[in-house]
This record gives C-alpha cells, sequence and structure tokens, in this order.
C-alpha cells in the first residue's frame, strides 16, 4: 500500500528539474482514473489528490503554489516544494504482517484490514468477566461502614483494569458469606 505512486495533493504533476519555467499541461488526472500520457521536459499534468502519478514525474507542486500563464501553461511561484507523492508499497509491502495475531482491534486497525482486502477476519469474542465481591465486611462505597466494616474497593479497581484491557465486566455487587446466597449469584452470573 499504496498499490501505485499517487498524489497526496491538488496540484501538478512534474520533473523537479523543470520547475524552473513554464510547463505544458499535458492531461488532466482524476483519482480513480490511470494517467494516459507520460510527463517528459517542460511538460506536467494537473492532478487531484489520491490520483496515480504518471510515468517522468518526481514530485507534485501543488495547485497554490503555481501561477496560470496561459489555457495550458502554468510556472511554480515557490521554488520550495515537497514531492507530495505516496510511493508505492510506503506504507506496506506485499507479505508483510499487517496485524498480529492476538491483537486487540481497535477502529485504527480496521481501516488497515479493509486497505488489504481483509473483510472476514478470524476473531475471538470478547471476554465478558462476572465480578463478585464477597466477605460479610464489605459495604459499597456510597454506604458508611459500620464496626469492623470496610468499603469494597477492590471490585472498582478490578473493573477499571478489566476495561482497560477490552473486558467486558458484569458487577454483581457485594455477596454475603452465606452458601445459599453465594451459589445464587454465582448461577446468575454463568447463566448471563
Amino acid at each position: 500500500m499504496p498499490p501505485f505512486k499517487k498524489s497526496l495533493v491538488d496540484g501538478y504533476a512534474c520533473r523537479r528539474a523543470d520547475l524552473g519555467g513554464e510547463l505544458q499541461v499535458i492531461e488532466t488526472i482524476q483519482a480513480g482514473v490511470p494517467p494516459t500520457k507520460s510527463v517528459g521536459p517542460g511538460r506536467c499534468a494537473k492532478i487531484m489528490t489520491g490520483a496515480a502519478v504518471p510515468d517522468g514525474a518526481d514530485c507534485v507542486v501543488m495547485i497554490e503554489q503555481t501561477e496560470k500563464l496561459g489555457a495550458q501553461s502554468i510556472r511554480l511561484t515557490d521554488p520550495h516544494t515537497h514531492d507530495n507523492i505516496a510511493h508505492r508499497a510506503a506504507d506496506v509491502k506485499t507479505g508483510e504482517t499487517v496485524l498480529r495475531a492476538g491483537s486487540l482491534i481497535g477502529p485504527q486497525h480496521i481501516a488497515v484490514l479493509a486497505s488489504v482486502g481483509c473483510t472476514r477476519p478470524l476473531v475471538a469474542k470478547r471476554p465478558r468477566v462476572a465480578l463478585i465481591a464477597g466477605g460479610d465486611e464489605l459495604v459499597e462505597p456510597s454506604a458508611r461502614p459500620g464496626p469492623s466494616q470496610i468499603r469494597n474497593s477492590n471490585s472498582y479497581q478490578l473493573a477499571a483494569q478489566l476495561e482497560a484491557i477490552g473486558v467486558a465486566v458484569q458487577d454483581y455487587g457485594v455477596v454475603r458469606d452465606v452458601a445459599a446466597e453465594i451459589d445464587l449469584v454465582l448461577k446468575t452470573a454463568m447463566s448471563e
């Protein structure tokens, strides 16, 4: 990627060696349409962002850095210009790994997969975790602890850590140290 040498700006594809003089515009190249002519000495092609740069051109001068001299001729008004070209395979080369197995897929990865034609990647289902705090001494942070009680802080820290790595968390709150209550919340969590 890109699969061809493409223009990064709207402007004129030309030879850097010709930037001092008048240039004849030989064609207009739209994005998605291949160039039909090569750029030779004293010539250039009007080109749109994303269009394929024609053979012979080694830079694209931004349209704002040019002035029209006639119906089909221009000249550069600013001698300092970047190449403004994304060269073939500058981002990704054939056979190069674009995403490693085990990666957590984010929005930027979706774009990479789409750009290489991978429309049905093999993925694992996002893990879900049931979070259950157990203990008769625990109360929720909003409650005022009684004698020999403490606020449940570990559940909130653990939930935040799990969510930070992309794990969905269902918090079932504090469960007293009663076998029947623990059994009920575990069965509920497993069924959900």
